[in-house]
């Protein structure tokens, strides 16, 4: 659902661990990102009831970190010899999975 401001959820094996990255688009001001820091197991049970169903029953084994990515939109970009990469001239760092 594009109304709980999630983009994507990506799990991946790490050590002996898996680990996740949330991307959302929430005010970071958002008491669901608050929420999200201080019960962040049961915020993402919440949020996506079908989460433990699929992967199965998770512990959180450390605090929350989070960081703010701006998203940039080109403006007045058709110009001869210049070509834009990204997500449809709208691209973030490529650190957040999309973009260049």
């Amino acid at each position: 659902r594009t109304s709980d401001g999630i983009d994507y959820l990506n799990l991946f094996p790490a050590a002996d661990v898996t680990r996740a990255n949330l991307f959302v688009f929430r005010d970071h001001r958002d008491p669901w990102v608050k929420a999200l820091r201080e019960q962040p197991k049961e915020t993402l049970i919440d949020t996506l009831p079908g989460l433990v169903k699929a992967f199965g029953d998770f512990e959180v084994m450390d605090k929350v970190e989070s960081w703010l990515t701006d998203i940039t939109v080109a403006e007045n970009c058709v110009k001869d010899g210049v070509v834009l990469i990204g997500d449809a001239y709208q691209t973030s760092c490529p650190a957040a999975g999309t973009g260049v």
